[in-house]
């Protein structure tokens, strides 16, 4: 099978999302993509975009920008942080990151727009 989309992230409680809200479930690994929209719901810490998605990564910005790339296969896997833990322990700057990595994307490629307010 070719790959067309995975994440790994630790979600936080500030997070409307599977495995927040409390969850002892809050690692996710994977992703389904729907065929009638198929747009990334949102950045997790580490998200491998392959063929499908990968016409939208410029390597070359998000590089310059400091976020971790590398090509694998047809597509490219791209980390917010360098550090998991960012996601709990520091997570304004985590979203502080994502969402300056999602601006390196075309609009609408993501459904979630905006970051939630971490607490």
């Amino acid at each position: 099978m070719t790959p067309t989309y995975g994440m790994l992230h630790y979600f936080v409680d500030a997070e409307d999302m599977p495995g927040g809200n409390g969850s002892p479930e809050r690692y996710f690994t994977g992703g389904i993509i729907p065929t009638k929209d198929p747009r990334i719901p949102n950045l997790g810490w580490a998200n491998y975009l392959g063929r499908m998605f990968a016409k939208a990564v410029n390597p070359v910005a998000i590089a310059d920008a400091g976020f971790a790339i590398e090509k694998i296969g047809d597509g490219y896997l791209i980390q917010v942080t360098d550090r998991l833990r960012d996601v709990e322990d520091n997570y304004s700057y985590f979203s502080e990151r994502r969402l300056e990595l999602k601006r390196l994307f075309p609009d609408n490629f993501f459904l979630i727009k905006n970051e939630p307010i971490s607490g």
